[in-house]
């Protein structure tokens, strides 16, 4: 009688097995082809491109913060403490001087109330580009002449990467 439970009992737990791997290698479903990023990942590259090589002082001094999605599913971010959060953004570029000197932030910090959700994020579709142009003169102490060299820098919240420095002269 015991071996009899015991033969039951195995082949209860055998289908149980295989019911439960069918239903975990079943076709992908829409939710499926999404990734979130993720600390270190390179699913989005980041590059600055000025949008002129020299700027007359007090002017303007705009850039485009560009995305790049590098995988062939959608890939969503966090927009904080980047351009792409157009409504507030904080110190996320590192801007020098040619002597090296870092350039002061004198923008608004951006603040967040509460954690991020899934309606916050941004997504980006397989090969897709997101641009934003801004302009860095209201936000940085860009008020004298010189070369300049600007790069974004990613941080735990919105996990981008950094970008290649850019360059452009204040004349």
């Amino acid at each position: 009688m015991k071996t009899i439970m015991n033969y039951y009992l195995l082949i209860f737990f055998g289908l149980s097995l295989c019911w439960s791997c069918q239903s975990e290698s079943s076709a992908p479903s829409a939710t499926t082809s999404k990734t979130i990023l993720t600390q270190n990942s390179k699913a989005i590259n980041v590059s600055l491109n000025m949008t002129q090589v020299s700027y007359a002082i007090g002017s303007p001094i705009t850039l485009r913060f560009v995305l790049k999605n590098n995988e062939n599913k959608d890939v969503s971010f966090c927009p904080f403490n980047s351009p792409a959060h157009q409504a507030a953004w904080t110190n996320c570029f590192r801007i020098k001087d040619a002597q090296g000197n870092l350039i002061p932030f004198v923008g608004k910090t951006a603040t967040y109330s509460d954690e991020t959700n899934n309606k916050q994020l941004i997504t980006i579709e397989p090969q897709g580009i997101r641009i934003y142009t801004i302009d860095i003169r209201t936000i940085y102490q860009l008020d004298q002449r010189g070369t300049y060299t600007i790069r974004f820098i990613g941080d735990a919240i919105n996990l981008l990467s950094n970008s290649l420095p850019a360059q452009f002269s204040i004349k």
